[in-house]
């Protein structure tokens, strides 16, 4: 897939998520109607701008999914940005890194029914998959953020961060 391709299947990707209701950085079409427009050797794009901070980078491996995920803590959802990195991977992926930035399960209460309402993806592979997923990400977190804190003493947001991920462990045994 050509650069072209790949970064305009991430844009039409972020007008489908958009049109479930998640900002997503849809893109402004040109005059013509296009996604993209050629700049030298590769092609550029206006996007709208989804407010908050980034908060997570999904992985995935069996369909489409964006790139960053962002908070906006003013009112508290969740957008999606970075669409020339959507590819595919396991579609749970990025609900579970969605799960985590909202605060855990429990903090990202309706979340997980508006994605099965929203996605192709079967509610029974979601309740089987999805806490492993929740469990992986809790463990990789807290892992960069202990290495952190051991390289140097970490920075307040470090440990603050190893603190709610460490009281998520509890929520996240009861779930599998």
């Amino acid at each position: 897939m050509g650069r072209r391709s790949g970064f305009e299947a991430g844009l039409s990707a972020a007008e489908h998520v958009d049109a479930f209701g998640v900002r997503a950085g849809t893109p402004v079409r040109a005059a013509g109607g296009a996604l993209t427009v050629a700049e030298g050797d590769g092609v550029v794009a206006l996007l709208h701008r989804v407010p908050g901070a980034p908060c997570a980078r999904p992985t995935r491996s069996t369909g489409s999914g964006g790139g960053d995920i962002r908070l906006d803590p003013a009112t508290g959802a969740l957008g999606l940005v970075g669409w020339s990195a959507a590819g595919t991977g396991p579609l749970l992926a990025d609900l579970a890194a969605a799960v985590l930035a909202a605060g855990g399960p429990r903090a990202a209460d309706g979340l997980v029914d508006a994605y099965l309402r929203a996605s192709r993806v079967p509610p029974d592979e979601c309740e089987a998959v999805l806490p492993a997923l929740l469990c992986r990400g809790v463990a990789l977190d807290a892992a960069a953020a202990a290495v952190r804190i051991h390289a140097d003493g970490g920075r307040l947001e470090d440990h603050a961060e190893l603190t709610q991920l460490t009281g998520l462990y509890p929520e996240l045994a009861d779930a599998l």
